[in-house]
């Protein structure tokens, strides 16, 4: 059995891998060109591509689920440095316009630190901590 030239397999999968990508950027540009015909809305930008993902789910969504939901419809997230902190960034300015809704879980994650316990009645955590957020459109 002849042994198996792995740097072979590895340039024929980033060759494989460039090609779809030209091939889904190719796509892309068909279905924005196309949705206006069938009276589709195709998202222009990242927050026309939140807004759809937001319009579409039926439950609310973190920004991490967003940003899955993007990469999962083929958006170019390679442009942005940190693309959640532009996801949150955009979250926030649909909720102080009132495009959309934010739900807060009242209970505190805990990442990094202690809890405590003083006496019967206090009790706490000291440390990082990270309170979840959803978001849904505004009916």
């Amino acid at each position: 059995m002849p042994p198996i030239d792995y740097r072979k397999l590895y340039d024929n999968a980033v060759s494989e891998l460039a090609r779809l990508e030209t091939e889904c950027a190719a796509l892309r540009q068909t279905i924005a060109a196309l949705a206006p015909l069938v009276g589709e809305s195709a998202p222009n930008g990242l927050t026309d591509a939140i807004r759809a993902i937001l319009a579409k789910s039926e439950e609310p969504l973190t920004a991490s689920e967003i940003r899955d939901r993007l990469s999962t419809m083929g958006f170019d997230m390679k442009g942005y440095s940190n693309p959640l902190s532009t996801i949150h960034t955009i979250l926030r300015r649909l909720t102080h316009t009132d495009q959309a809704n934010v739900l807060k879980d009242r209970k505190v994650q805990p990442i990094l630190g202690k809890r405590f316990v003083i006496g019967k009645n206090l009790k706490g955590f000291v440390g990082i901590g990270r309170i979840e957020r959803r978001y849904s459109m505004k009916p």
